[in-house]
């Protein structure tokens, strides 16, 4: 739930654990609703994400940006309207970098 503060991490991940992943987030707010679906990717120094898809039921009722500070991936989530707070739920797949991980090699 995102109350009193305009912005709000929505989720962290060590940058040694993924390389990276898609999220879909919900958010809601009194009657109205938003669904986004989002890659996220990073270097291990700058984060670079795609939205492709955003839907809500009327006005935009947040928005979505991604940093890296101290080894870790931040997704953070900004309420558009500040009148009211909002509840956000936060799916995830990832890609794990390294040990455990299933690749195959092209050459």
């Amino acid at each position: 739930t995102i109350n009193s503060t305009q912005t709000e991490v929505g989720d962290t991940i060590a940058v040694s654990y993924f390389r990276s992943a898609k999220y879909i987030l919900q958010i809601e707010q009194g009657s109205s609703y938003q669904v986004i679906e989002l890659l996220l990717l990073h270097d291990n120094t700058t984060p670079s994400f795609m939205e492709y898809g955003n839907v809500s039921t009327g006005n935009v009722l947040g928005n979505v940006s991604a940093t890296i500070s101290n080894g870790i991936v931040n997704l953070i989530i900004t309420r558009v309207n500040s009148s009211s707070s909002m509840n956000v739920l936060v799916y995830r797949v990832i890609l794990r970098s390294g040990a455990g991980s299933e690749s195959i090699t092209f050459q």
